[in-house]
């Protein structure tokens, strides 16, 4: 099956995350745009523009409140449903895409990364989030409280919770173990690296 109905105007889709309850999904490419799906009935729910740059990565959160995103622009970008009264993002100028059916805004921008973002992976309880990069490192953000309001902003330092630095060329995958008490990274060097995460250590490596 190949539905015809998912475009991002003729260019590559990067990414794809399936939604936790299974009623929709995400997509990203190279148009800098995040677009959502509905499954049933097929349609378009909502085209998110605030990146810079080609989006790599879109994850969602495990109780499905907040969407992650990653891109060239260096940037993590956190999204959230907006409520009453509040502005969401809206497809940009020339775009073809409908009008959205549901408004969609950035509530925290984590700023940090020297190069692209490439992959994200959020912790399998709370909302910490990990995120790869091709400056080589692996780093952990707080993304508590970002569900529940607030404005569009810059998160730096006091959003970054650890920057953990092993890799001898560029970082390009991350994921939690299902508890949550490890982060296991991969990059060009070769190599797998695996992290401890109460300390932040390094609790072993394996290269190829």
């Amino acid at each position: 099956m190949k539905p015809a109905w998912v475009d991002h105007d003729s260019q590559p889709i990067f990414s794809i995350h399936v939604h936790p309850d299974g009623s929709r999904f995400a997509t990203a490419g190279q148009d800098h745009l995040i677009k959502l799906w509905a499954m049933r009935p097929p349609r378009l729910l909502a085209t998110l523009d605030g990146h810079h740059g080609a989006v790599n990565c879109v994850r969602w959160s495990a109780d499905g409140l907040l969407l992650a995103s990653g891109s060239d622009d260096h940037l993590v970008m956190l999204w959230r449903q907006a409520a009453a009264g509040e502005a969401g993002a809206s497809a940009p100028f020339g775009s073809r895409a409908p009008p959205s059916a549901e408004r969609w805004r950035c509530v925290l921008t984590l700023t940090g990364h020297a190069g692209d973002v490439v992959d994200l992976a959020w912790a399998p309880a709370g909302h910490r989030l990990a995120s790869v990069s091709l400056d080589n490192t692996v780093r952990v953000w707080e993304a508590a409280g970002a569900a529940a309001g607030g404005g569009a902003q810059l998160g730096g330092a006091q959003q970054q919770v650890a920057v953990l630095q092993g890799h001898h060329g560029m970082a390009k995958g991350v994921g939690w173990d299902p508890v949550g008490r490890y982060i296991a990274s991969q990059g060009d060097d070769r190599a797998v690296l695996v992290w401890e995460s109460r300390e932040w250590s390094l609790a072993g490596a394996r290269c190829w």
